[in-house]
């Protein structure tokens, strides 16, 4: 049992190494190298049977998941610039920032990810009381991943819920499918407690529904094995559904301690960096 143990250990490594230090691949002699790298672009390029056609915006935002009900400027609205507002300008919370710098700085590994059958999605519910900056570290955290090419989609749960009955849960469909397709990219989605509701004897029909088509549309996504994170946060971790709660890690955002409040009073004051 040791030895076979030995042996695909040996065979791990050997993958992992061939990864990261490929050696070169031999050229045939009677293959002319213009015809070949034709050959593996063709493969590359080639969409698969089940893609959509595109819809383009006015501006020239482009996505396959655009719809009459969810049209590709609503769906171009979503992606917000958060150019300059990285974790520079975030008082405190350092342990949170390093953590999610941390985890973030796995992104890129996309061959060891694949041969040790590691999914790179990753997802996280940020809850506590109003007012404690959850929103705003999610878009310093946007900012910082934005430096290595990141998308970011911004969404809230009283936006989706501004619409027809039923769109709501086509627009919850069309954002994880949009992500996906834009990735790598971070999706936010606000008051989450409004979309993924407990499925209790309380909760209305509708509300039970959207939850299902949520459920749906994030397991999808999370299964897509892509450079994805999807952010949520609430006030009320106790509304969102159990079955979403064991699907993420939960972080929770207390007030700020008495040094961070002195900190960002002083930055706010005399405009230190301290």
């Amino acid at each position: 049992q040791w030895k076979y143990r030995k042996m695909d250990c040996e065979d791990r490594i050997k993958e992992i190494t061939d990864i990261l230090a490929p050696r070169p691949a031999a050229v045939p002699e009677n293959e002319p190298v213009a015809e070949r790298n034709t050959q593996r672009n063709a493969v590359y390029n080639k969409k698969p049977a089940d893609s959509k056609a595109a819809t383009t915006s006015k501006s020239g935002f482009t996505t396959e998941f655009a719809t009459k009900e969810v049209p590709v400027e609503m769906i171009e609205k979503w992606f917000k610039d958060v150019s300059g507002k990285d974790f520079s300008h975030v008082v405190g919370r350092t342990e949170l920032k390093e953590r999610l710098l941390n985890e973030a700085a796995g992104f890129g590994w996309d061959k060891v990810d694949s041969a040790l059958d590691i999914n790179p999605v990753q997802c996280y519910f940020l809850y506590g009381p109003p007012g404690t900056g959850k929103t705003h570290l999610i878009k310093a955290f946007a900012a910082e991943l934005k430096k290595k090419g990141f998308n970011f989609m911004q969404l809230t749960g009283s936006d989706i819920h501004n619409s027809y009955v039923g769109v709501a849960e086509k627009i919850v469909s069309a954002a994880f499918s949009v992500a996906t397709e834009k990735e790598p990219c971070l999706i936010f989605i606000d008051e989450i407690d409004n979309l993924c509701v407990s499925r209790d004897s309380k909760s209305e029909g509708h509300e039970q529904r959207l939850t299902v088509a949520f459920m749906e549309a994030y397991n999808k996504f999370k299964e897509s094995g892509k450079r994805l994170i999807f952010m949520g946060a609430t006030n009320h971790p106790g509304k969102v559904d159990e079955a979403m709660l064991d699907r993420v890690s939960l972080i929770k955002i207390s007030l700020p301690e008495e040094e961070d409040r002195v900190g960002y009073f002083d930055r706010m004051i005399n405009g230190t960096e301290s």
